[in-house]
Parts: structure tokens; sequence; C-alpha cells
């Protein structure tokens, strides 16, 4: 327990180094973290942030707003999009997908799709690019 004046608090809360990865603080907040704020944040808004939460409402730094707004976090992936994915960025064919991963061409095609929409775009190439500057695969 933190005491905070006259509120005990109990709260999961994560701090933004400056470098930080903000998709890392997205899924953070996803998980059930109950605020966010930049760690130059200064004395008075971090008391405030932490009256909020203690009063149950989530708190979230106008830069981190901001930065969440600029640069929305990317769902993940499960690991048969991920394995998906990776052939598309090796520049493999549906049919050569699945053959490699011995899954039905359909199969394929509905993982394509659906990681499509998760990642926001309509195509293959749109799919690649995205997943590079999300760094969502270690190629």
């Amino acid at each position: 327990m933190l005491p905070v004046g006259n509120l005990p608090c109990r709260f999961r809360w994560k701090l933004k180094t400056e470098t930080g990865n903000i998709h890392t603080l997205a899924h953070t907040l996803e998980a059930g973290a109950s605020g966010a704020m930049m760690k130059t944040a200064d004395d008075a808004m971090i008391v405030s942030a932490i009256r909020k939460v203690a009063a149950g409402e989530t708190y979230i730094s106008p830069d981190v707003s901001r930065q969440l707004a600029e640069s929305p976090p990317v769902p993940k992936l499960s690991p048969r999009q991920t394995e998906v994915l990776t052939e598309i960025a090796h520049g493999k064919s549906n049919k050569e997908i699945a053959a490699l991963l011995g899954i039905r061409l359909d199969s394929v095609e509905d993982i394509a799709n659906a990681l499509y929409t998760k990642l926001g775009v309509s195509n293959r190439a749109e799919a690649v690019d995205v997943s590079h500057r999300k760094h969502l695969l270690k190629l």
C-alpha cells in the first residue's frame, strides 16, 4: 500500500521514459495498468494522477495521450499470424505459405485477411510496411 495523504491505494502504474516504446506502454494499459505518464512529470501532476487513480479512475497524461494518438498501438499477433506475416515479408505467395505451414490455402487467406484487419491495412505490401515500421517481426 502506498499512502497518499489519507488515501490508501493499490494500483499498477507505468512511467514512460523519453526513449521508451509507446507500443509497450499501450499494451501495459490494455493489460490493466491504472495510469501512465512521462517520467519527467512534475510533482503536482504525479499527486493529482495518484489521487485520480486512488478514486478508481484511469489517468493518462496529456503527453502520453498525444503519443498514443500519433502512433496507435498494433494489436498483438497470434503465433500463426506471425508465421504467415513472416512468410509474406519473405515474398512467399499464399500457396507457398500453405505448403510450408502444412495448412489449406483458404486458411492462409483467412489468416492474411485477419492480419490486414488487425494492422489496419488492405494488402500484403502495406502489411509488410507496417510490420517493419512497428517492429513486429524479427527478420
